[in-house]
Protein backbone atom coordinates (compact mmCIF):
# COMPACT_ATOMS: atom_id res chain seq x y z
CA UNK A 1 0.00 0.00 0.00
CA UNK A 2 2.33 2.43 1.38
CA UNK A 3 4.23 2.76 -2.35
CA UNK A 4 1.88 3.20 -4.41
CA UNK A 5 1.00 6.43 -1.68
CA UNK A 6 4.43 7.18 -1.39
CA UNK A 7 4.04 7.33 -5.66
CA UNK A 8 1.11 10.31 -5.39
CA UNK A 9 2.66 11.61 -2.63
CA UNK A 10 5.66 12.11 -4.52
CA UNK A 11 3.51 13.81 -7.15
CA UNK A 12 2.33 16.51 -4.42
CA UNK A 13 5.94 16.90 -2.92
CA UNK A 14 7.86 17.05 -6.18
CA UNK A 15 5.81 20.12 -7.57
CA UNK A 16 5.83 21.92 -4.07
CA UNK A 17 9.41 21.96 -4.04
CA UNK A 18 9.25 23.48 -7.13
CA UNK A 19 6.74 26.33 -6.41
CA UNK A 20 9.27 26.40 -2.95
CA UNK A 21 12.10 27.29 -5.00
CA UNK A 22 9.99 29.79 -7.68
CA UNK A 23 9.08 31.45 -4.33
CA UNK A 24 12.62 32.04 -3.10
CA UNK A 25 13.62 33.54 -6.38
CA UNK A 26 10.86 35.78 -7.49
CA UNK A 27 10.50 36.84 -3.90
CA UNK A 28 14.01 37.79 -3.08
CA UNK A 29 15.67 38.40 -6.10
CA UNK A 30 13.28 40.20 -8.65
CA UNK A 31 11.94 43.91 -7.86
CA UNK A 32 9.16 44.26 -5.65
CA UNK A 33 5.82 45.30 -7.14
CA UNK A 34 2.36 44.41 -6.63
CA UNK A 35 2.66 41.88 -9.40
CA UNK A 36 5.34 39.98 -8.04
CA UNK A 37 4.11 39.99 -4.39
CA UNK A 38 0.67 38.54 -5.74
CA UNK A 39 2.88 35.72 -8.13
CA UNK A 40 4.82 35.04 -4.90
CA UNK A 41 1.99 34.66 -2.43
CA UNK A 42 0.44 32.43 -5.08
CA UNK A 43 3.42 29.88 -5.52
CA UNK A 44 4.19 29.92 -1.69
CA UNK A 45 0.09 28.92 -1.02
CA UNK A 46 0.93 26.01 -3.82
CA UNK A 47 3.74 25.06 -2.26
CA UNK A 48 2.15 24.70 0.85
CA UNK A 49 -0.86 23.24 -0.31
CA UNK A 50 1.17 20.30 -2.30
CA UNK A 51 3.35 19.62 0.79
CA UNK A 52 0.61 19.64 3.27
CA UNK A 53 -1.39 16.88 0.85
CA UNK A 54 1.86 14.69 0.54
CA UNK A 55 1.83 14.06 3.60
CA UNK A 56 -1.70 13.64 3.73
CA UNK A 57 -1.32 10.46 1.46
CA UNK A 58 1.22 9.44 3.84
CA UNK A 59 -0.58 9.54 7.37
CA UNK A 60 -2.21 6.42 8.36
CA UNK A 61 -3.67 8.51 11.90
CA UNK A 62 -6.85 10.00 11.42
CA UNK A 63 -6.33 13.32 14.18
CA UNK A 64 -3.54 13.84 11.98
CA UNK A 65 -4.82 13.62 8.58
CA UNK A 66 -7.44 16.44 9.70
CA UNK A 67 -4.77 18.46 10.77
CA UNK A 68 -3.20 18.44 7.50
CA UNK A 69 -6.23 18.25 5.69
CA UNK A 70 -7.05 21.68 7.46
CA UNK A 71 -3.05 22.92 6.23
CA UNK A 72 -3.87 21.87 2.51
CA UNK A 73 -7.35 22.99 2.38
CA UNK A 74 -6.30 26.19 3.43
CA UNK A 75 -2.96 26.26 0.71
CA UNK A 76 -5.75 25.32 -1.92
CA UNK A 77 -8.36 28.22 -0.63
CA UNK A 78 -5.29 30.93 -0.58
CA UNK A 79 -4.17 29.40 -4.04
CA UNK A 80 -7.09 29.85 -5.62
CA UNK A 81 -7.84 33.21 -4.38
CA UNK A 82 -4.48 34.42 -5.19
CA UNK A 83 -4.42 33.13 -8.55
CA UNK A 84 -7.52 35.42 -9.47
CA UNK A 85 -6.11 38.01 -7.61
CA UNK A 86 -2.53 38.03 -9.51
CA UNK A 87 -5.26 37.64 -12.66
CA UNK A 88 -6.37 40.79 -12.20
CA UNK A 89 -3.04 42.98 -11.71
CA UNK A 90 -1.52 40.92 -14.46
CA UNK A 91 -4.11 41.56 -17.03
CA UNK A 92 -4.31 45.54 -16.02
CA UNK A 93 -7.98 44.74 -14.75
CA UNK A 94 -7.91 46.63 -11.18
CA UNK A 95 -5.62 49.30 -12.18
CA UNK A 96 -7.98 52.17 -11.26
CA UNK A 97 -9.80 50.30 -8.75
CA UNK A 98 -8.86 50.16 -5.25
CA UNK A 99 -6.81 47.31 -4.55
CA UNK A 100 -7.37 47.09 -0.89
CA UNK A 101 -11.22 46.49 -1.69
CA UNK A 102 -10.49 43.99 -4.54
CA UNK A 103 -8.47 41.80 -2.16
CA UNK A 104 -10.88 41.92 0.66
CA UNK A 105 -14.02 40.58 -2.00
CA UNK A 106 -11.48 37.66 -3.14
CA UNK A 107 -9.98 36.81 -0.12
CA UNK A 108 -12.58 36.82 2.75
CA UNK A 109 -14.65 33.84 1.66
CA UNK A 110 -11.64 32.08 1.35
CA UNK A 111 -10.58 33.33 4.94
CA UNK A 112 -14.19 32.62 5.92
CA UNK A 113 -13.60 28.74 5.02
CA UNK A 114 -10.36 28.16 6.48
CA UNK A 115 -11.58 29.58 9.87
CA UNK A 116 -14.97 27.21 9.89
CA UNK A 117 -11.84 24.35 8.90
CA UNK A 118 -9.83 25.63 12.11
CA UNK A 119 -13.07 26.14 14.34
CA UNK A 120 -14.50 22.55 12.98
CA UNK A 121 -17.97 24.24 12.29
CA UNK A 122 -18.89 21.12 10.18
CA UNK A 123 -18.04 17.64 11.38
CA UNK A 124 -15.52 16.35 8.62
CA UNK A 125 -16.07 12.89 8.07
CA UNK A 126 -12.72 10.84 6.44
CA UNK A 127 -12.59 7.62 4.34
CA UNK A 128 -9.37 6.36 4.18
CA UNK A 129 -8.31 4.89 0.37
CA UNK A 130 -5.50 2.82 -0.22
CA UNK A 131 -4.72 4.55 -3.25
CA UNK A 132 -5.03 8.35 -1.96
CA UNK A 133 -5.07 8.09 1.40
CA UNK A 134 -7.27 9.62 3.71
CA UNK A 135 -10.10 11.79 1.89
CA UNK A 136 -12.63 14.45 3.15
CA UNK A 137 -15.98 12.77 2.12
CA UNK A 138 -18.37 15.20 4.17
CA UNK A 139 -21.23 16.68 2.71
CA UNK A 140 -22.24 19.75 4.36
CA UNK A 141 -23.61 23.56 3.20
CA UNK A 142 -20.06 25.17 3.82
CA UNK A 143 -18.43 22.49 2.08
CA UNK A 144 -20.73 23.01 -0.98
CA UNK A 145 -20.53 26.99 -1.04
CA UNK A 146 -16.23 25.99 -0.68
CA UNK A 147 -16.62 24.11 -3.96
CA UNK A 148 -18.95 27.10 -5.27
CA UNK A 149 -16.34 29.51 -4.35
CA UNK A 150 -13.37 27.79 -5.90
CA UNK A 151 -15.18 27.07 -9.19
CA UNK A 152 -16.66 30.69 -9.70
CA UNK A 153 -12.67 31.91 -8.84
CA UNK A 154 -11.23 29.54 -11.09
CA UNK A 155 -13.71 30.32 -14.13
CA UNK A 156 -12.91 33.90 -13.66
CA UNK A 157 -9.56 33.51 -13.47
CA UNK A 158 -9.49 30.89 -17.15
CA UNK A 159 -11.88 33.92 -18.71
CA UNK A 160 -9.11 36.85 -17.92
CA UNK A 161 -5.91 34.99 -18.86
CA UNK A 162 -7.68 34.04 -21.97
CA UNK A 163 -9.38 36.88 -22.90
CA UNK A 164 -6.03 38.85 -22.38
CA UNK A 165 -4.42 36.21 -24.68
CA UNK A 166 -6.66 37.00 -27.13
CA UNK A 167 -6.70 40.60 -27.42
CA UNK A 168 -3.07 41.50 -26.69
CA UNK A 169 -1.36 38.46 -27.96
CA UNK A 170 0.74 37.87 -24.46
CA UNK A 171 2.60 34.94 -24.76
CA UNK A 172 3.30 35.06 -20.87
CA UNK A 173 -0.97 34.87 -20.63
CA UNK A 174 -1.32 32.42 -22.82
CA UNK A 175 1.11 30.12 -21.06
CA UNK A 176 -0.85 31.01 -17.24
CA UNK A 177 -3.48 30.42 -19.20
CA UNK A 178 -2.62 26.64 -20.05
CA UNK A 179 -1.13 26.09 -17.01
CA UNK A 180 -3.76 26.59 -14.96
CA UNK A 181 -6.79 25.93 -16.83
CA UNK A 182 -5.67 22.17 -16.99
CA UNK A 183 -5.26 21.25 -13.20
CA UNK A 184 -8.80 23.33 -12.49
CA UNK A 185 -10.61 21.11 -15.00
CA UNK A 186 -8.81 18.14 -14.08
CA UNK A 187 -9.84 19.37 -10.09
CA UNK A 188 -13.23 20.74 -11.04
CA UNK A 189 -14.21 17.13 -12.33
CA UNK A 190 -12.83 14.74 -9.75
CA UNK A 191 -12.77 16.99 -6.79
CA UNK A 192 -16.12 18.77 -7.66
CA UNK A 193 -18.33 17.23 -10.21
CA UNK A 194 -17.93 13.44 -9.98
CA UNK A 195 -18.08 13.09 -6.30
CA UNK A 196 -21.32 15.02 -6.67
CA UNK A 197 -22.98 13.35 -9.69
CA UNK A 198 -21.52 10.06 -8.55
CA UNK A 199 -21.19 10.31 -4.74
CA UNK A 200 -17.91 9.04 -4.38
CA UNK A 201 -15.13 10.11 -2.65
CA UNK A 202 -12.68 13.22 -4.60
CA UNK A 203 -9.61 12.10 -6.10
CA UNK A 204 -7.30 14.26 -5.25
CA UNK A 205 -5.03 14.51 -8.51
CA UNK A 206 -4.91 18.54 -8.71
CA UNK A 207 -1.44 18.66 -6.45
CA UNK A 208 -0.12 16.90 -8.98
CA UNK A 209 -1.44 18.52 -12.31
CA UNK A 210 -1.08 21.44 -10.83
CA UNK A 211 2.79 20.85 -11.65
CA UNK A 212 2.12 22.09 -15.20
CA UNK A 213 1.28 25.33 -13.55
CA UNK A 214 4.77 25.27 -12.08
CA UNK A 215 6.58 24.58 -15.74
CA UNK A 216 4.61 27.63 -17.04
CA UNK A 217 5.73 29.77 -14.71
CA UNK A 218 9.00 28.97 -14.99
CA UNK A 219 9.25 29.99 -18.50
CA UNK A 220 7.12 33.09 -17.84
CA UNK A 221 9.94 33.86 -15.88
CA UNK A 222 13.11 33.39 -17.74
CA UNK A 223 11.74 32.83 -21.59
CA UNK A 224 9.63 36.16 -21.63
CA UNK A 225 10.83 37.57 -18.43
CA UNK A 226 7.95 37.63 -16.37
CA UNK A 227 8.33 40.31 -12.94
CA UNK A 228 11.84 41.41 -14.55
CA UNK A 229 10.32 44.85 -15.90
CA UNK A 230 8.66 46.47 -12.93
CA UNK A 231 8.00 49.91 -12.14
CA UNK A 232 7.14 49.88 -8.42
CA UNK A 233 10.96 50.18 -7.31
CA UNK A 234 9.91 53.19 -5.39
CA UNK A 235 6.68 53.29 -3.03
CA UNK A 236 3.30 51.88 -4.68
CA UNK A 237 1.50 55.03 -2.74
CA UNK A 238 4.03 57.44 -4.31
CA UNK A 239 3.46 56.31 -7.97
CA UNK A 240 -0.07 56.08 -7.43
CA UNK A 241 -0.92 59.11 -5.58
CA UNK A 242 1.81 61.80 -6.92
CA UNK A 243 -0.37 64.87 -9.14
CA UNK A 244 2.29 64.81 -12.28
CA UNK A 245 1.57 62.27 -14.42
CA UNK A 246 4.13 59.14 -14.95
CA UNK A 247 5.17 57.02 -17.78
CA UNK A 248 7.76 54.28 -18.10
CA UNK A 249 8.84 52.87 -21.12
CA UNK A 250 11.18 50.36 -22.46
CA UNK A 251 14.35 51.33 -24.83
CA UNK A 252 12.67 51.17 -27.82
CA UNK A 253 9.83 53.77 -26.64
CA UNK A 254 6.97 50.77 -25.58
CA UNK A 255 4.94 51.77 -22.99
CA UNK A 256 5.87 49.33 -19.99
CA UNK A 257 3.87 51.49 -16.90
CA UNK A 258 1.74 54.65 -16.85
CA UNK A 259 0.28 55.98 -13.46
CA UNK A 260 -3.25 57.11 -12.98
CA UNK A 261 -2.87 60.80 -13.28
CA UNK A 262 -1.48 60.21 -16.31
CA UNK A 263 -4.65 58.15 -16.90
CA UNK A 264 -6.72 60.60 -15.81
CA UNK A 265 -5.23 63.61 -17.28
CA UNK A 266 -5.11 62.06 -20.85
CA UNK A 267 -8.71 60.42 -20.51
CA UNK A 268 -7.19 56.78 -21.69
CA UNK A 269 -7.52 53.26 -19.56
CA UNK A 270 -4.19 51.37 -18.95
CA UNK A 271 -5.22 49.16 -21.42
CA UNK A 272 -5.29 51.38 -24.46
CA UNK A 273 -1.40 52.11 -23.70
CA UNK A 274 0.26 49.52 -22.02
CA UNK A 275 2.66 47.50 -24.64
CA UNK A 276 2.15 50.41 -27.25
CA UNK A 277 4.43 52.74 -28.14
CA UNK A 278 3.61 56.08 -27.46
CA UNK A 279 3.93 57.97 -30.63
CA UNK A 280 0.56 58.61 -30.54
CA UNK A 281 0.05 60.84 -26.90
CA UNK A 282 1.89 63.73 -28.97
CA UNK A 283 0.42 66.29 -30.25
CA UNK A 284 2.77 67.56 -33.18
CA UNK A 285 5.67 66.80 -35.08
CA UNK A 286 8.21 69.19 -32.43
CA UNK A 287 6.94 66.81 -29.66
CA UNK A 288 7.56 63.58 -31.63
CA UNK A 289 11.57 64.85 -32.61
CA UNK A 290 11.89 65.71 -28.84
CA UNK A 291 10.55 62.31 -27.19
CA UNK A 292 12.86 60.87 -30.16
CA UNK A 293 15.61 62.67 -29.22
CA UNK A 294 15.05 61.52 -25.75
CA UNK A 295 14.79 57.76 -25.94
CA UNK A 296 18.22 58.17 -27.85
CA UNK A 297 19.81 60.69 -24.96
CA UNK A 298 18.63 57.94 -22.24
CA UNK A 299 21.35 55.38 -23.32
CA UNK A 300 24.04 57.92 -22.40
CA UNK A 301 22.43 58.46 -19.23
CA UNK A 302 20.91 62.34 -20.23
CA UNK A 303 18.22 64.06 -17.91
CA UNK A 304 16.34 66.48 -19.82
CA UNK A 305 13.76 69.21 -19.49
CA UNK A 306 11.61 70.94 -22.00
CA UNK A 307 7.90 71.51 -22.51
CA UNK A 308 6.25 69.08 -24.71
CA UNK A 309 2.55 69.42 -26.41
CA UNK A 310 0.10 65.80 -25.44
CA UNK A 311 -2.97 65.10 -27.20
CA UNK A 312 -6.02 63.87 -24.84
CA UNK A 313 -7.82 60.76 -26.48
CA UNK A 314 -10.76 63.19 -26.73
CA UNK A 315 -8.28 65.35 -28.90
CA UNK A 316 -7.62 68.11 -26.60
CA UNK A 317 -4.22 69.75 -26.23
CA UNK A 318 -2.31 69.63 -23.39
CA UNK A 319 0.98 71.53 -22.41
CA UNK A 320 3.54 69.97 -20.00
CA UNK A 321 6.87 70.26 -18.91
CA UNK A 322 8.64 67.01 -19.58
CA UNK A 323 11.15 65.28 -17.39
CA UNK A 324 12.94 62.13 -18.64
CA UNK A 325 15.79 60.27 -16.77
CA UNK A 326 16.93 57.02 -17.62
CA UNK A 327 15.19 53.84 -15.85
CA UNK A 328 17.75 51.52 -14.18
CA UNK A 329 17.73 47.90 -13.46
CA UNK A 330 20.67 45.89 -11.46
CA UNK A 331 22.94 48.86 -13.18
CA UNK A 332 21.09 48.79 -16.39
CA UNK A 333 19.40 50.98 -18.27
CA UNK A 334 15.99 49.39 -19.62
CA UNK A 335 13.90 52.54 -20.60
CA UNK A 336 12.89 55.80 -19.71
CA UNK A 337 11.15 57.51 -16.63
CA UNK A 338 9.10 60.19 -17.99
CA UNK A 339 7.33 62.81 -15.76
CA UNK A 340 4.72 64.93 -17.56
CA UNK A 341 3.82 68.46 -15.22
CA UNK A 342 0.42 69.89 -16.75
CA UNK A 343 0.99 73.57 -17.30
CA UNK A 344 -2.00 73.82 -19.51
CA UNK A 345 -3.53 76.40 -16.91
CA UNK A 346 -0.39 78.51 -16.40
CA UNK A 347 -0.25 78.63 -20.50
CA UNK A 348 -3.39 79.77 -20.78
CA UNK A 349 -2.97 82.60 -18.35
CA UNK A 350 0.28 83.69 -19.72
CA UNK A 351 -1.92 83.70 -22.82
CA UNK A 352 -4.52 86.49 -21.78
CA UNK A 353 -2.09 88.71 -19.63
CA UNK A 354 -0.29 88.60 -23.16
CA UNK A 355 -3.23 89.09 -24.86
CA UNK A 356 -4.61 91.77 -22.16
CA UNK A 357 -1.09 93.78 -22.83
CA UNK A 358 -1.22 93.34 -26.33
CA UNK A 359 -4.81 94.74 -26.84
CA UNK A 360 -3.95 97.55 -24.68
CA UNK A 361 -0.50 98.09 -26.55
CA UNK A 362 -3.20 98.71 -29.67
CA UNK A 363 -5.55 100.94 -27.96
CA UNK A 364 -2.49 103.12 -26.94
CA UNK A 365 -1.42 103.13 -30.64
CA UNK A 366 -4.94 103.81 -32.02
CA UNK A 367 -5.30 106.93 -29.17
CA UNK A 368 -1.73 107.97 -30.08
CA UNK A 369 -2.68 107.62 -34.04
CA UNK A 370 -5.54 109.75 -33.41
CA UNK A 371 -4.19 112.52 -31.59
CA UNK A 372 -1.80 112.89 -34.07
CA UNK A 373 -4.11 112.60 -37.38
CA UNK A 374 -6.77 114.52 -35.54
CA UNK A 375 -4.48 117.20 -33.32
CA UNK A 376 -0.68 118.01 -34.55
CA UNK A 377 -1.49 116.99 -38.20
CA UNK A 378 -4.57 119.20 -38.42
CA UNK A 379 -2.53 122.26 -36.38
CA UNK A 380 -0.02 121.75 -38.99
CA UNK A 381 -2.01 122.28 -41.52
CA UNK A 382 -3.68 125.01 -40.71
CA UNK A 383 0.01 126.53 -40.18
CA UNK A 384 0.69 125.61 -44.27
CA UNK A 385 -2.52 127.17 -44.79
CA UNK A 386 -1.90 130.83 -43.04
CA UNK A 387 1.49 130.34 -44.71
CA UNK A 388 0.19 130.00 -47.89
CA UNK A 389 -2.44 133.53 -47.29
CA UNK A 390 1.16 135.24 -45.92
CA UNK A 391 2.88 134.26 -49.37
CA UNK A 392 0.21 136.06 -51.47
CA UNK A 393 0.90 139.26 -49.23
CA UNK A 394 4.76 138.96 -49.13
CA UNK A 395 6.44 142.58 -50.60
CA UNK A 396 10.09 141.72 -50.32
CA UNK A 397 9.71 139.17 -53.16
CA UNK A 398 13.81 137.83 -52.72
CA UNK A 399 12.64 136.32 -49.78
CA UNK A 400 9.73 133.10 -51.17
CA UNK A 401 12.45 131.10 -51.11
CA UNK A 402 12.44 130.89 -47.40
CA UNK A 403 9.04 130.84 -46.81
CA UNK A 404 8.65 128.11 -49.62
CA UNK A 405 11.11 125.50 -48.14
CA UNK A 406 8.59 126.51 -44.25
CA UNK A 407 5.58 125.72 -46.76
CA UNK A 408 7.54 122.39 -48.05
CA UNK A 409 8.63 121.16 -44.79
CA UNK A 410 5.15 121.35 -43.27
CA UNK A 411 3.63 119.72 -45.84
CA UNK A 412 6.03 116.80 -45.35
CA UNK A 413 5.78 117.01 -41.64
CA UNK A 414 2.02 116.20 -42.11
CA UNK A 415 2.91 113.50 -44.44
CA UNK A 416 5.31 111.83 -41.94
CA UNK A 417 2.76 112.25 -39.16
CA UNK A 418 -0.10 110.47 -41.25
CA UNK A 419 2.55 107.63 -42.00
CA UNK A 420 3.01 107.47 -37.99
CA UNK A 421 -0.61 107.44 -37.44
CA UNK A 422 -1.45 105.03 -40.44
CA UNK A 423 1.84 102.85 -39.10
CA UNK A 424 0.35 103.24 -35.06
CA UNK A 425 -3.13 102.04 -36.10
CA UNK A 426 -3.56 100.83 -39.76
CA UNK A 427 -6.69 98.97 -40.18
CA UNK A 428 -10.24 99.65 -40.40
CA UNK A 429 -13.04 97.46 -38.91
CA UNK A 430 -13.90 95.95 -42.67
CA UNK A 431 -9.68 95.39 -44.06
CA UNK A 432 -8.87 91.55 -44.14
CA UNK A 433 -5.37 90.78 -43.64
CA UNK A 434 -4.85 91.06 -47.51
CA UNK A 435 -6.03 94.81 -47.93
CA UNK A 436 -3.96 95.67 -44.81
CA UNK A 437 -0.77 94.18 -46.13
CA UNK A 438 -1.04 95.89 -49.72
CA UNK A 439 -1.39 99.17 -47.33
CA UNK A 440 1.46 98.45 -45.87
CA UNK A 441 3.10 97.84 -49.12
CA UNK A 442 1.78 100.77 -50.23
CA UNK A 443 3.40 103.18 -47.38
CA UNK A 444 7.11 101.21 -48.32
CA UNK A 445 6.72 102.45 -52.04
CA UNK A 446 9.49 104.81 -52.05
CA UNK A 447 12.17 102.69 -50.97
CA UNK A 448 14.27 100.32 -53.35
CA UNK A 449 12.90 97.30 -52.32
CA UNK A 450 10.26 94.99 -54.62
CA UNK A 451 7.28 93.34 -52.81
CA UNK A 452 6.01 90.26 -54.65
CA UNK A 453 2.11 89.79 -52.81
CA UNK A 454 0.47 86.47 -53.97
CA UNK A 455 -3.25 85.48 -52.58
CA UNK A 456 -5.13 82.34 -53.19
CA UNK A 457 -8.30 81.14 -52.14
CA UNK A 458 -11.29 82.54 -50.94
CA UNK A 459 -11.50 85.22 -48.30
CA UNK A 460 -14.01 84.48 -45.44
CA UNK A 461 -17.10 85.77 -44.74
CA UNK A 462 -16.33 87.69 -41.80
CA UNK A 463 -13.12 89.31 -40.61
CA UNK A 464 -11.85 88.87 -37.38
CA UNK A 465 -9.79 92.17 -36.20
CA UNK A 466 -8.07 90.48 -33.39
CA UNK A 467 -6.35 87.86 -35.46
CA UNK A 468 -5.76 90.77 -38.61
CA UNK A 469 -4.42 92.99 -36.41
CA UNK A 470 -2.13 90.57 -35.22
CA UNK A 471 -0.90 89.11 -38.12
CA UNK A 472 -0.36 92.21 -39.64
CA UNK A 473 2.22 93.21 -36.68
CA UNK A 474 4.30 90.43 -37.45
CA UNK A 475 4.20 91.11 -40.97
CA UNK A 476 4.88 94.42 -40.45
CA UNK A 477 7.69 93.53 -37.76
CA UNK A 478 9.40 91.12 -40.00
CA UNK A 479 9.28 93.99 -43.32
CA UNK A 480 10.96 96.28 -40.98
CA UNK A 481 13.76 93.78 -40.00
CA UNK A 482 14.25 93.10 -42.86
CA UNK A 483 14.67 96.43 -44.27
CA UNK A 484 16.90 97.21 -41.31
CA UNK A 485 19.23 94.42 -41.03
CA UNK A 486 18.86 91.71 -43.82
CA UNK A 487 19.90 94.11 -46.76
CA UNK A 488 16.81 92.04 -49.05
CA UNK A 489 16.57 92.94 -52.45
CA UNK A 490 13.19 91.16 -52.14
CA UNK A 491 10.08 90.40 -50.01
CA UNK A 492 7.79 87.72 -50.75
CA UNK A 493 4.10 87.34 -49.37
CA UNK A 494 1.92 84.38 -50.37
CA UNK A 495 -1.73 84.20 -48.41
CA UNK A 496 -3.24 80.96 -49.02
CA UNK A 497 -7.46 81.28 -47.46
CA UNK A 498 -8.86 77.74 -46.73
CA UNK A 499 -12.16 77.15 -44.87
CA UNK A 500 -11.11 77.13 -41.60
CA UNK A 501 -7.61 78.53 -41.51
CA UNK A 502 -5.23 81.08 -43.27
CA UNK A 503 -1.47 79.95 -43.95
CA UNK A 504 0.81 83.37 -44.63
CA UNK A 505 4.40 82.58 -46.04
CA UNK A 506 6.63 85.97 -46.23
CA UNK A 507 10.15 85.56 -47.12
CA UNK A 508 13.20 87.99 -48.06
CA UNK A 509 16.37 87.30 -49.88
CA UNK A 510 18.44 89.07 -47.38
CA UNK A 511 21.77 88.04 -45.85
CA UNK A 512 20.09 85.44 -43.16
CA UNK A 513 21.55 84.97 -39.50
CA UNK A 514 22.19 82.65 -37.12
CA UNK A 515 18.72 81.41 -35.09
CA UNK A 516 21.33 80.42 -32.45
CA UNK A 517 23.07 83.49 -31.99
CA UNK A 518 20.46 86.44 -32.32
CA UNK A 519 21.22 88.83 -29.96
CA UNK A 520 18.93 89.79 -26.50
CA UNK A 521 16.81 92.87 -29.05
CA UNK A 522 15.94 90.94 -31.85
CA UNK A 523 15.37 87.83 -29.53
CA UNK A 524 12.90 89.70 -27.75
CA UNK A 525 11.31 91.05 -30.77
CA UNK A 526 11.39 87.76 -32.51
CA UNK A 527 9.57 86.51 -29.17
CA UNK A 528 6.91 89.19 -29.19
CA UNK A 529 5.93 87.98 -32.43
CA UNK A 530 5.72 84.35 -31.96
CA UNK A 531 3.35 85.28 -28.76
CA UNK A 532 0.98 87.50 -31.30
CA UNK A 533 0.66 84.65 -32.83
CA UNK A 534 0.04 81.50 -30.40
CA UNK A 535 -2.38 83.87 -28.71
CA UNK A 536 -4.52 84.15 -31.31
CA UNK A 537 -4.59 79.86 -31.73
CA UNK A 538 -1.99 79.86 -34.48
CA UNK A 539 1.51 78.35 -35.87
CA UNK A 540 4.49 79.99 -35.86
CA UNK A 541 7.82 79.08 -37.50
CA UNK A 542 10.59 80.81 -39.12
CA UNK A 543 13.72 79.74 -40.83
CA UNK A 544 16.85 81.67 -42.02
CA UNK A 545 20.17 80.81 -43.51
CA UNK A 546 22.70 83.24 -43.66
CA UNK A 547 23.75 84.38 -47.29
CA UNK A 548 20.35 82.89 -48.45
CA UNK A 549 17.49 84.72 -46.59
CA UNK A 550 14.74 84.38 -43.60
CA UNK A 551 11.52 82.69 -44.05
CA UNK A 552 8.38 83.14 -41.75
CA UNK A 553 5.01 80.87 -41.93
CA UNK A 554 1.84 81.30 -40.77
CA UNK A 555 -0.84 79.16 -40.27
CA UNK A 556 -3.65 81.48 -37.82
CA UNK A 557 -7.81 80.11 -38.09
CA UNK A 558 -9.56 82.02 -40.60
Amino acid sequence: MLPQQLDIALLAFIPGLINLAIFIYSYFFLPQSKLSNAFSMLVFSAMAWQISEGFLKLTQDINTAKNLYIIAQAGSLIVIASCLYFSLIFTKFIVNMKSSLVSFFIFFPAIFFIISNILQWTNTEFTYSSSYGFLNTTDSTIYSLESLYISICGIATTLLLINFWIKQKDARSGLFAVGFLIPFIQGLITEIIFPELLDIPPIPLTTATITIFSIASIIALKKYNLLSFSPYKVSDSIINNMSDALLISDNNGVIKYVNPSLLKLLSYKNEDLIDKRGEFLLADNESEEKISLTIEGIQEKKNEHYEINLSTKDGNIINAILSSSPYYQNNKIIGALLIFHDITNEKEQVKKLTAAMISGEEKERQRLAFELHDGISQSIAGINMKLQSLKSVIIVKENDFILDDIIQSTKESITEIRNISHNLYPLNEDDFICDAITKLIGRHKNIPLKFVLNVAGNKPLSNNLTITTNVYRVVQEFINNSIKYAQAKTITIDIIHNKYSMTLEIGDDGIGFDLNSINQNNGIGLNNMEQRIKIIGGSFNLTSEVNIGTKLVLNVPS
